[in-house]
């Protein structure tokens, strides 16, 4: 109800307090996700991505925290972790995923980040000068 009368604040505070009091995990990660975009909705970039820490990796909600987590890299404009975060929602395979896969890999497959992970790899492969891979013996 506080969303429909745009009181962000006031829907974040119900949602803080639900993440503090409750005892099932469910209900713990739905409020997270959610609180994670009224944040994102303010701009509050640090804060949605606070909200998602902590969240159970063996949840089913895991994927949909790494959903949620790349749309607030991209508002950051940060590709290269978007991507990750996507990649993360699309190969978890612990539990049944709460995503729409078709949704989420459309998202990461926009994302121009080859050239990024192509140079990253490039400096990974490359030995750097006094490294051992990089003397030569005769």
């Amino acid at each position: 109800m506080s969303l429909d009368r745009n009181d962000f604040e006031a829907a974040a505070s119900h949602l803080e307090s639900v993440i503090a009091q409750t005892t099932s995990d469910g209900m713990m990660h739905i409020a997270r996700i959610r609180l994670a975009r009224i944040r994102l909705q303010q701009e509050q970039f640090d804060a949605a991505l606070a909200a998602l820490e902590g969240a159970n990796t063996d949840s089913a909600f895991y994927a949909r925290i790494n959903d949620v987590r790349g749309d607030i890299y991209i508002a950051m404009n940060r590709p290269t972790e978007a991507f990750a975060s996507y990649e993360a929602a699309l190969t978890d395979t612990r539990q049944p995923p709460a995503i729409d896969r078709a949704y989420v890999q459309a998202k990461r497959d926009s994302l121009d980040v080859g050239d990024a992970i192509n140079q990253a790899q490039t400096a990974i492969d490359t030995p750097k000068e006094g490294d051992d891979a990089s003397v030569t013996t005769e």
